[in-house]
Order: C-alpha cells, then sequence, then structure tokens
C-alpha cells in the first residue's frame, strides 16, 4: 500500500487515504480542536491578534497555553502529531523521516460564502512568473520536502486539486484563471480537471502545494479539517518557530516515542528561538 502511495504521490501529487483514524478517535480530536478555536478566537498565545470568527484558518494547536488543567488532551494531541499511521505514509512519501513543521485548523466563517483563490504555493515567495515557473520544474526533478496532510474531523468537500499539475507550469486555461488580468478570476469554479476530495470524518488527504488547489469557506457547510504539516529540510519561518517547546517539562510528560519527535524537530530549529518566548508548563 505504501508504494501506490509513494507512486500516486510523484505521479499525480496527491494521495487519500480513508478511515485513517477511528470514530473515536476522531470524537475526541474534534471536541479539543473546537475548544482550542473558542479560546483562539478570545486570546491566541502565538500573537497579538486573535483568530477571526470571519476566518478560516489558525495555526499551533500544540501551544501549551490551549492545555491548562488538560494534560491527557495534551499528551493525546502531541501522539495524534507523531502517530504511526500517518509518519509511515509521510516517511514512504519524502522516502526519509520526516521532521515536525506545524499544525493549522482550517474552519467555516461565522458569516458569508467564499470558493477560494486557485494558486499554488509557489507565487507567494516568488511574484516574477518566470522564476516561480523555473521553480515548478526544478522542484519537479527532485523528491518531495514537505507534504500537508489534512484530516477530516466532519464531513468536508471543501478542497480541490488539479493532479499532475505539480510538475508543470499552467495550461492557457489555468493561467487565465490563476494569473491573467491581475488574478480578478481566480475563484472561477471552471478550471479544467479539477478534482474536488469528498472526505469522511477520519480520511485524510494531502496534496503538493506547488500543484493548483483551493479551499472552500461556507458559512452555511461545517468545515472542520486538522492539518499536520512534516518537512524533511530545516528552513525556519513562522511556522517552524515554536520556542514553547524549549520547555523541557512539557515534553517530559509525553511518551518516549513522542518525546524523541519533537526533540529532533526542537534541535532543528532552537538556534533560531528565543529562551524567554517559552511557554509555562501544563
Amino acid at each position: 500500500m505504501q508504494k501506490d502511495l509513494a507512486r500516486q504521490w510523484a505521479e499525480q501529487g496527491f494521495i487519500h487515504v480513508p478511515s485513517l483514524f477511528s470514530k473515536t478517535e476522531i470524537e475526541r480530536l474534534l471536541n479539543i480542536c473546537n475548544r482550542i478555536r473558542e479560546q483562539a478566537f478570545i486570546a491566541d498565545p502565538t500573537s497579538d491578534v486573535p483568530a477571526k470568527p470571519n476566518g478560516h484558518c489558525f495555526r499551533h494547536l500544540n501551544h501549551p497555553d490551549y492545555f491548562k488543567g488538560r494534560q491527557d488532551e495534551y499528551i493525546f494531541m502531541m501522539n495524534t502529531i507523531c502517530d504511526e499511521r500517518i509518519l509511515s505514509v509521510v516517511n514512504t512519501i519524502l522516502n526519509q523521516k520526516a521532521l515536525f513543521r506545524t499544525t493549522s485548523y482550517f474552519y467555516e466563517p461565522k458569516d458569508g460564502i467564499l470558493d477560494g483563490n486557485w494558486h499554488r504555493d509557489t507565487q507567494f515567495g516568488l511574484k516574477i512568473e518566470s522564476e516561480e515557473n523555473a521553480k515548478i520544474l526544478e522542484c519537479a526533478k527532485l523528491p518531495s520536502t514537505g507534504v500537508q496532510m489534512q484530516i477530516a474531523l466532519e464531513p468536508s468537500e471543501d478542497v480541490e486539486f488539479v493532479p499532475r499539475s505539480h510538475k508543470r507550469w499552467d495550461t492557457p486555461e489555468e493561467y487565465n484563471i490563476r494569473l491573467a488580468n491581475n488574478q480578478t478570476n481566480n475563484r472561477s469554479n471552471e478550471m479544467p480537471n479539477a478534482l474536488r476530495f469528498i472526505q469522511k470524518p477520519g480520511d485524510m488527504i494531502a496534496f503538493d502545494p506547488n500543484g493548483l488547489h483551493r479551499g472552500r469557506y461556507h458559512s452555511n457547510k461545517i468545515r472542520r479539517t486538522l492539518m499536520l504539516t512534516y518537512s524533511t529540510v530545516a528552513n525556519f519561518d513562522y511556522f517552524t518557530n515554536q520556542p514553547w517547546l524549549l520547555n523541557k517539562e512539557n515534553i517530559s510528560i509525553l511518551p518516549p516515542k513522542t518525546q524523541v519527535f519533537f526533540n529532533q524537530f526542537v534541535d532543528a530549529f532552537k538556534h533560531h528561538w528565543q529562551p524567554q518566548e517559552t511557554a509555562g508548563a501544563i
């Protein structure tokens, strides 16, 4: 099975693993994530700006300030991030042991309907089209260096991806939607060959973010998706800036295998972090 997933990832740019987690596990994850969501609306411990009810995503659900007096929930969340069912897939795709990167929670806005914009993640770091094109073609020749895994906690049909688009530049039709006319048409529902993922609770999808993709955020359609991101390279940025993991007391309460996984992440990035930013003990 793992080899088939690796082959599909390389050729199609995505994978779909149904029922990766049990109903009981998903119900507990949903309760924890929804509780954290309500807390984030009041105070996001990683920034001075609370999460927005009319937003659609916030990061770092592993921050210990979300788990004061809830040690069992903290251990469950941290164990989930490095669950062997997930890592076996990630490590197969990347052909090496992956590092943790970040957690994200996607949810529907309180008001409004928004079909997301078609994009490739490469466009946010490379504003010149020729450079983005070159980057995509360069990455196509190399093994993947990261995986974003989305686990549905509620039924979802809110993610779309264009298979095989991760290793080539836009076709004229795709370009007209994604980039033409200053991106005025990038929320079009007419993207050729777009695949909409249909997920039941516990299903996992992952796709190469260099490929064409988008999300959907409708107030009348519940979306609760936990995204776990992994990487093979130590690129420091907002996502990997997690100095609260320097608190050894919070790491010491985790099972040995979980401690090893997060200590590897800490060792890769701690030289960027400021100790005064660490969170208190749970």
